[in-house]
Order: structure tokens, then C-alpha cells, then sequence
């Protein structure tokens, strides 16, 4: 009924680059800023500053300046291979898969020990569907790196699509080995143990994210798919309700609430999830999208 890929791939995506979020961060982003700007006054041509504050750029949302400052990273020095890695990062969003993995390769070529580049480079293979070669980067970073944290949850994620849930569970348990406080890795085993009908289990997952991140969209979702799926219609609704309070542009949690308020009757309040779910899900799955026009008919009469 649910989006358990979709939300895979969401997570692994809202992973790659940890925004300055709470107050502290971003007063300390902005003086790491103000720093590099004013390294580069002194000297125009200090890639290492122009990638420091690109990374910052890529922090805050600015993709724009991130791109800007790779690109004058690498026009400076150009067999510099983490100017190639950072621009295959802030290009994410324009979505041009090849060029990225383009980049990739051009900082591989220049550096093939960096299990981080592999890593991501797996990534991208997996959310352009081709998860053999994602398993074979990810398997490649973890000869490098067998303690590569983000290696093992981003695996766990493959493996889940795959179906492997004993092997996704290896996985998300090694990361969390690694990294007992990273709420994705949670969510990973959570949705591991959902499809395996492990409900208890998948929420007690859920909620340790939350205990680490009570700001976390994904979170409430997932957990409030277990929660319709243990009976708890009320519960599943509170959830999804919290999931679009903090990100109110996701059309998975729309699809979620409409599904949830459907089964349960509420055909006024389904038919808006439904029409929210169409108006920001212009690339969710075609399934998805036929299945809400559908209902929005059906509804309608």
C-alpha cells in the first residue's frame, strides 16, 4: 500500500549533505564563510578555499554559489580530484546523471583510493536504477574503508529494494555499530523489519530516529504506516499530519494520508491528500499518480 521505496531513496538523497540546520551550526557556517572570503581576497586563487566555502554554499541550499566555487576550484586546479567530487555532489539537484557521473570518474581517475567517491558514486548508480554497479562502488569503498559508516546504510538501502532483508539488516546493524546515533540507519532497519511484517520491531526503530531527530518527515511516516497497519488509524494520522507539518511540500506523506483517510472513509479529506499528492508529486511513480487520479473521480462524484 505504501511508499517504502520511494522513502528509501528520500532518505539516502537528504543523507548525502547534512544542512546547517540548528543555531549554532549556522552561526558557525557563517564564520567559517566569512573566513574563506576572506582568505580568498588575499589570494584568488586558494582552490582549498574555494572548495571549503562551496562546501558551506552546498550546506545552506545555495547550490548556485556551491557550483561556482567547485568550478572555480577546479578552472585553478584542475586535476584536483575532490573539486571533481564536490561538483558531482551540488549538481544533485539538476538531476543530469551522466554528467555526474562524469565527475565521479574524472576524480577516481585522479584519486582511486577515495572510498567517499566510490560511496557516492554508488549512490547515484542506485538511484538511477542500476544497482549492480551500486553494489559493486559500495562493496569497492568498504575494501577501502571497512568502517565507512555511510558504505553500510546505503547498502542496507539496496539490499531492501532487492528484497534482502537478513542482508539489509547486516548492514544497517554495522552502521549503527559505527554510529549508534544515525536516525537514517534506523529508519533503514525500521522499513527492513516493516517488510517483513516485524511492526514492533520496525516501530521501535522509528522511534529511536525520532529520539535522535524529532524533526525528521521520514520518520513520522514510516512510523505511521506500522501504526495503520497495527489498527492504529488515529495514531498513522497524527503522524502523517506531523511528517507534512515539517515538510509540507512531500507527496509521498500526501499519497500516505490520502490512502489512510480513504480506507477509513473520509472521502472529503482523502480527495485533498489526493489532489496535494498530484499537485507536488510531478515525479512520484506512475502507479501512484493513476491510482490518485482514480480515486480523485471517484471522489468527486
Amino acid at each position: 500500500m505504501f511508499f517504502w521505496r520511494n522513502t528509501v531513496l528520500a532518505l539516502l538523497v537528504a543523507a548525502c549533505l547534512l544542512a546547517c540546520s540548528n543555531r549554532d551550526e549556522k552561526v558557525e557556517c557563517n564564520r567559517k564563510n566569512a573566513e574563506f572570503s576572506r582568505n580568498l581576497e588575499i589570494n584568488p586563487k586558494d582552490t582549498g578555499s574555494y572548495l571549503e566555502r562551496g562546501v558551506l554554499y552546498a550546506r545552506r541550499g545555495d547550490l548556485d554559489r556551491a557550483l561556482a566555487d567547485f568550478n572555480r576550484a577546479r578552472q585553478f586546479k584542475p586535476k584536483d580530484a575532490q573539486a571533481y567530487y564536490c561538483l558531482s555532489i551540488a549538481q544533485r539537484g539538476q538531476e543530469d546523471w551522466d554528467r555526474i557521473i562524469a565527475d565521479l570518474n574524472a576524480s577516481l581517475e585522479l584519486d582511486h583510493q577515495n572510498a567517499d567517491v566510490y560511496t557516492y558514486r554508488g549512490l547515484v548508480y542506485y538511484q538511477i536504477g542500476n544497482l549492480n554497479q551500486a553494489m559493486a562502488d559500495y562493496q569497492q569503498a568498504l575494501e577501502l574503508n571497512p568502517n565507512n559508516e555511510e558504505a553500510y546504510r546505503f547498502r542496507a538501502a539496496a539490499y531492501i529494494m532487492q528484497g534482502d532483508w537478513e542482508r539489509a539488516l547486516l548492514d544497517c546493524n554495522r552502521a549503527l555499530d559505527l554510529n549508534p546515533k544515525d536516525a537514517v540507519a534506523y529508519i533503514n532497519r525500521g522499513i527492513a523489519y516493516y517488510r517483513q511484517g516485524e511492526l514492533n520491531l520496525a516501530l521501535a526503530d522509528y522511534n529511536r530516529a525520532l529520539a535522535i531527530d524529532p524533526k525528521f518527515a521520514e520518520a513520522y511516516s514510516c512510523r505511521g504506516s506500522a501504526f495503520f497497519w497495527k489498527g492504529y488509524h488515529y495514531r498513522a494520522l497524527v503522524d502523517v499530519n506531523r511528517a507534512l507539518e515539517i515538510n509540507p511540500l512531500d507527496a509521498k506523506a500526501y499519497f500516505f494520508k490520502a490512502q489512510l483517510l480513504d480506507q477509513t472513509g473520509k472521502k472529503r479529506e482523502a480527495l485533498a491528500a489526493y489532489q496535494g499528492f498530484l499537485k507536488y508529486g510531478a515525479n512520484q511513480p506512475k502507479g501512484q499518480v493513476e491510482i490518485a487520479n482514480q480515486r480523485i473521480q471517484a471522489l468527486e462524484k
